[in-house]
């Protein structure tokens, strides 16, 4: 991560602006980018849309460590562990990060920007639901985005969610119309496979090296992980067992998307454990009649409150993707 001089009283200024009032920062010039908008803002960082200066002109989307957490080693770790994942990936279906830098003592994430894009839970939000053939798909792209992260990089992504992926409006793609592009986003909360921290080693140590491995996985959203992991059934010690998260949680992505809500629903983490040992979701078919049998088939397998009767990898998920007649 590159570095510049240490934060002057007029970096101080643009670290609590950030805390307190993160829209302050527009029109501010942090290294070689001119704040333009606040795009979004979590527990953890800020997201902007900037414009890189001279030449080039670029729009990029800048996330922004919170300040407050520059200080926490774990919280700085993840946070560029996220950076060198991302100057790793190279896909059609996932932002790339473009580079990491230090700028007035703000730790900060360069990534691409899709423009004319919004998040797959706002279009959702704002539709009700998808029909299902845009589900099919962004479940086609999504499936293929994880089978490059799992197979080719051995990397899970840990919080797979509408959320955490970008939509943007297409034209015509063979027999549908207007349709989709989906893009994977957010990768605070991924780890890597055993065998593969040698892509890591400048930040060390790798998250599943921890004391508790299993602790990590639920930093992901409680709605979107497996069953057995949220009930304390299972440790995830297989290499399949943990790229069955990412999978189940697209199903569970897919489900919201083909029915505007989610499969097991708490408004508290013991109340979502109940309903989850209370018995299985309904069927999206059930609940929107115009999806087919085998899309129904498909995501109820994905969810199955089973692992052994679930897809085992995203590739096995998407094969039957790309066979199926919606």
């Amino acid at each position: 991560m590159s570095t510049e001089p240490a934060p002057s009283n007029g970096s101080s200024s643009l670290a609590l602006a950030i805390e307190l009032n993160p829209s302050r920062l527009i029109t501010e010039r942090l290294g070689a980018y001119r704040v333009e908008q606040l795009l979004g803002q979590g527990t953890t960082s800020v997201v902007y849309r900037a414009r890189q200066m001279g030449d080039v002109q670029r729009l990029v989307a800048l996330k922004i460590l919170r300040p407050h957490l520059a200080g926490q080693r774990e919280a700085l770790r993840h946070f560029r562990l996220e950076g060198i994942i991302g100057r790793l990936l190279d896909h059609p279906h996932i932002v790339h990060t473009l580079e990491t830098y230090l700028t007035g003592g703000l730790y900060v994430l360069v990534n691409d920007y899709l423009d004319h894009s919004s998040s797959l839970d706002v279009l959702i939000r704002r539709q009700r639901r998808l029909t299902p053939n845009h589900t099919w798909v962004i479940a086609c792209q999504l499936a293929a985005a994880l089978q490059y992260l799992h197979n080719d990089l051995g990397i899970l992504h840990g919080d797979i969610k509408p959320r955490n992926i970008l939509v943007r409006p297409v034209g015509r793609l063979g027999r549908i119309h207007d349709t989709l592009t989906a893009s994977l986003i957010d990768f605070g909360s991924a780890t890597t496979l055993p065998n593969t921290q040698r892509l890591f080693e400048e930040n060390s140590p790798p998250p599943h090296h921890r004391d508790r491995p299993d602790a990590f996985w639920l930093t992901g959203t409680p709605a979107f992980l497996p069953p057995e992991l949220l009930l304390g059934t299972v440790r995830l010690v297989h290499t399949d067992d943990r790229r069955q998260v990412d999978v189940y949680a697209l199903g569970v992505t897919l489900y919201v998307a083909l029915t505007g809500q989610l499969p097991y629903e708490g408004r508290s983490f013991p109340e979502l454990c109940h309903v989850i040992k209370a018995g299985s979701p309904v069927a999206p078919q059930d609940i929107v009649p115009s999806i087919t049998s085998a899309l129904n088939a498909l995501v109820m397998k994905a969810i199955h409150s089973h692992p052994e009767n679930r897809y085992s990898s995203a590739a096995h998920l998407l094969a039957d993707l790309l066979t199926m007649s919606i």
